[in-house]
């Protein structure tokens, strides 16, 4: 089976890594006041948040993938590598939220929940993609060797910048290149990618290099990002994008909406049966995505 349309399982559970950039550019504004390493702290929060959700059972979420969070500023760092149960039973830490919540007359009343965080925002140093992406082969390549036959792992990646220590684009690529090389029963390794930034570009799932913006990270992104399989279109028209013919995984100069929809996207496999065909009505997508 290579159609990539394997479901994660306790039995057979899929692994979900997420990269994030945490190099001093990420201190630049992104959203609302927010810095490029707050929202995306939070994003990544969030979704794992509503994975655990949407796989619980009883009392504790049921094991049906394992997560691998990445940092790298000058440094690359496997932050955590755990199951859903192991990440529920021991965040990070909790923080309180002031949110809105239906009094049931129809009126909005603010109150405090207490949310789990498994990752912190941070930002410092340079930009070890390389690093990071070598720690996530490491991790796919010992969860390949015990289950061959394992949904596909995916790698989410979220930076804002070019790689500038422990090797520059080649060298990315060739890590890339050996990742999505790996033996899998299912298809190859994916590879997703979320290049943040406020301009005007806002490229999402480009399918050929016309559409990039007219420089070598975009095209360096692009070429690092595995093109869509037609089993994950159900996740996209989920999040409201149309996908062309290989269109890549990747969204670049993207804004907090388009991180945000590309992270839902990756990490599609625990809310949706990928390969079904089945895709929500509108209105109960919410059911499935937390709003941030």
């Amino acid at each position: 089976m290579t159609n990539y349309s394997k479901q994660w399982s306790s039995a057979n559970p899929g692994l979900l890594i997420i990269m994030i950039d945490q190099s001093s550019s990420m201190s630049e504004d992104f959203s609302d006041g927010e810095s490029k390493a707050d929202f995306a702290a939070k994003a990544v929060n969030n979704v794992i948040r509503n994975i655990i959700d949407r796989n619980f059972a009883m009392e504790q979420p049921k094991n049906r993938c394992r997560i691998g969070l990445i940092g790298y500023g000058s440094e690359a760092r496997l932050i955590r590598e755990d199951s859903l149960a192991g990440l529920f039973n021991s965040p990070a830490g909790i923080s309180p939220v002031t949110k809105k919540i239906n009094a049931g007359d129809g009126t909005l009343v603010e109150t405090t929940v207490n949310r789990p965080y498994w990752i912190e925002p941070e930002c410092s140093g340079m930009t070890n993609m390389v690093g990071a992406f070598h720690i996530a082969r490491d991790l796919i390549e010992l969860h390949l060797g015990t289950r061959p036959d394992a949904p596909v792992p995916v790698i989410v990646s979220i930076s804002d910048g070019q790689p500038n220590k422990g090797g520059g684009y080649e060298e990315v690529k060739a890590v890339v290149r050996e990742i999505t090389a790996l033996p899998s029963e299912n298809g190859s390794p994916l590879v997703f990618n979320a290049h943040i930034e406020q301009n005007s570009f806002n490229c999402r799932f480009p399918a050929d290099r016309s559409e990039l913006p007219p420089n070598e990270h975009a095209a360096f992104i692009f070429d690092l990002s595995s093109v869509v399989p037609d089993a994950y279109r159900p996740a996209a028209a989920m999040q409201g994008i149309t996908l062309k013919e290989n269109a890549r995984g990747c969204m670049i100069s993207t804004d907090a909406d388009g991180l945000v929809k590309l992270i839902n996207f990756g990490s599609s496999q625990g809310f949706i049966p990928i390969g079904t065909g089945r895709v929500p009505a509108p209105e109960v997508v919410e059911e499935y995505f937390e709003e941030m």
